[in-house]
């Protein structure tokens, strides 16, 4: 599954600048570690990405409760993914880039607690992935259309007329299609030794 395509290395900040004290906060919040599970975050993060990480954590704070994120429309996306853990998606957020309204949740999750690692942003394929998600260094990979059903299955199909309305095997019900699209993804929940906006999280790499 191991497959990025496209990593970009450009400078672009659509942010602006925040105040000294905000940078400063969130430096102690990396370093300080933020994960419940008594893991530390990697340091070196920098100025451009902490801004980035301080938006999107504002947004989703809300979200370490997987039942507000299910109250605001994310559904089961996926099963469990080894480097990667569930994925919690919102239909409504797959169209556009918004910063502060990340399309899919990544959540961990230990004997029936789900804990919040990241959040998963998508581009169309036709666009280069570099120039509708700006984040410095992060790696896409592109993920084939696809019929999602709640349950977390899916089945690869063309076209969104194509999807049963249930899942074949699982008698689970359809949420929605999508097209093949660029994702990537953002650990600011959870410590990555691979980087803030790699792809996987060896971190996440155990049997299910």
């Amino acid at each position: 599954m191991k497959n990025v395509l496209w990593s970009d290395r450009s400078g672009f900040d659509p942010l602006g600048m925040f105040g000294r004290g905000v940078l400063l906060l969130l430096a102690v919040l990396l370093l300080g570690g933020c994960s419940s599970f008594g893991r530390r975050t990697t340091p070196g993060v920098s100025s451009d990405a902490g801004r980035q990480v301080y938006e999107i954590r504002l947004a989703t704070e809300k979200y370490r409760d997987i039942e507000k994120a299910q109250a605001d429309g994310y559904f089961r996306f996926t099963g469990y993914l080894p480097n990667m853990g569930y994925q919690y998606a919102n239909p409504k957020l797959f169209s556009g880039f918004d910063l502060r309204r990340p399309p899919i949740l990544i959540y961990d999750e230990r004997d029936g607690r789900f804990e919040l690692t990241g959040v998963m942003y998508v581009s169309p394929l036709d666009q280069s992935p570099g120039s509708v998600l700006p984040f410095r260094g992060a790696e896409f990979m592109r993920h084939p259309m696809m019929c999602h059903y709640q349950d977390g299955t899916n089945l690869n199909l063309e076209k969104a007329e194509q999807c049963p309305k249930e899942h074949p095997l699982t008698k689970a019900t359809l949420v929605f299609w999508h097209p093949d699209l660029w994702m990537m993804s953002a650990w600011i929940w959870y410590p990555n030794p691979n980087g803030l906006f790699s792809l996987y999280n060896p971190l996440l790499n155990f049997t299910r």
